[in-house]
């Protein structure tokens, strides 16, 4: 089988196709376009990461061509079976480009148009091949430096409300803290991120519920009645919901993580928290805090 892996930035970048990703083809035939799943490294914060817009200059274009047997595609021709041999072979590779060229993107995104786009020719330099599954990094480009940490870039992002909400300071910081356990090498890391999104989330809901007196009025809302209430996170949020909906559906979503912290403390057994469900609730939770105090979490 002939296998030609290419991964780089594109120029016609659509915000409404989302057409950035893996693309694979198989003996010249399109299979699947604009793959964002983690089995090519997406959702896996060391990989490629969460799918966002300032990745979305990111392309990886696989190419195989042999016999049908060795293509690693499902019945119909109409997906990957990433359980395939053909498939296992070419992932390593492809997970480095994806996740190289995602961090490019992010890094390059306040220019996108003086240090991307504007660029249509260039020339390409050839590396010594290295094998797949060899083990090895590929040789790649030098990933610019990024100026700031990600806690500093928040906040310089969310100055202005911080300065009308300053309780809303230890809410940005604390997500930004998330990305600094992750990147330690400590095997309980996604634990402990977890218990932080978590505590994160509640601390917010209790901040909104306190100071948006619009909502949730004082003689209704009383020291007594809101130490009862935060007694039990389930009416806390319910509440929540219930004088603000459009926080509904995410509300929905974040009780399954709540359900997880509460087997991690209360139960006996210990959870294998996977990469995927750490980048799925720092989603989450970074959209309620959007939503409920206009925080900003874009990316680097």
């Amino acid at each position: 089988m002939v296998v030609e892996i290419v991964g780089g930035l594109i120029r016609d970048r659509d915000p409404d196709a989302e057409n950035y990703g893996v693309y694979f083809y198989c003996n010249n035939r399109l299979i699947v376009k604009h793959h964002k799943t983690h089995e090519v490294g997406y959702f896996v914060s060391s990989e490629a990461g969460t799918p966002h817009p300032d990745a979305s200059l990111c392309r990886v274009i696989v190419r195989l061509n042999g016999s049908a047997q060795l293509m690693p595609w499902n019945s119909s021709k109409t997906g990957i079976n990433y359980g395939h041999y053909g498939f296992l072979q070419v992932r390593p590779t492809l997970i480095q480009l994806a996740s190289h060229f995602s961090s490019l993107s992010r890094r390059t995104k306040d220019d996108w148009s003086g240090k991307i786009t504007q660029y249509s020719t260039g020339v390409i330099d050839s590396v010594e091949h290295i094998s797949a599954d060899s083990g090895k990094r590929l040789v790649l480009p030098q990933l610019p430096k990024v100026n700031k940490a990600r806690a500093e870039h928040l906040k310089i992002n969310n100055n202005d409300a911080i300065q009308r909400q300053p309780w809303t300071l230890g809410l940005v910081e604390a997500v930004a803290f998330v990305d600094i356990v992750r990147r330690q090498k400590l095997q309980t890391r996604n634990r402990i991120a977890l218990i932080l999104l978590d505590s994160t989330l509640e601390i917010a809901l209790k901040e909104f519920i306190v100071h948006r007196a619009e909502l949730f009025g004082e003689r209704e809302f009383n020291d007594g009645k809101l130490h009862d209430l935060f007694g039990n996170r389930n009416k806390v949020m319910e509440t929540v919901m219930t004088k603000f909906p459009a926080v509904a559906a995410l509300l929905n979503q974040a009780r399954h993580y709540y359900v997880q912290r509460n087997k991690l403390i209360h139960e006996r057994a210990t959870l294998d928290i996977p990469e995927w469900d750490i980048d799925n609730y720092r989603k989450i939770v970074e959209e309620l805090l959007t939503s409920l105090f206009d925080l900003n979490f874009d990316e680097m």
